[in-house]
């Protein structure tokens, strides 16, 4: 089987898939075993900046020059923030 460097799989014994995609800056979308995804974008420092998940719920995360964590929001149906 050949596994491409941009994306890459797993299959478990009850046949069922995990996905994984990347991009030079890291991972950028992982699919579970139902078939739902997390998508995930990077600045140009490869850290992370947003997650969307399975329930398209946003997640914001914001980082100093540095790399250290300032903030996290989560936007639940990307309705409404909510600081964490």
């Amino acid at each position: 089987m050949f596994i491409s460097p941009a994306q890459s799989h797993v299959r478990f014994e009850n046949s069922r898939d995990e996905k994984f995609g990347y991009s030079a800056r890291g991972l950028t979308a992982y699919t579970n075993q139902l078939n739902l995804t997390n998508y995930y974008a990077y600045d140009e420092g490869s850290r992370k900046t947003f997650e969307t998940n399975a329930n398209n719920e946003l997640i914001r995360y914001t980082n100093n020059s540095a790399g250290d964590l300032l903030s996290l929001t989560e936007r639940q149906n990307s309705d409404c923030p909510m600081e964490l």
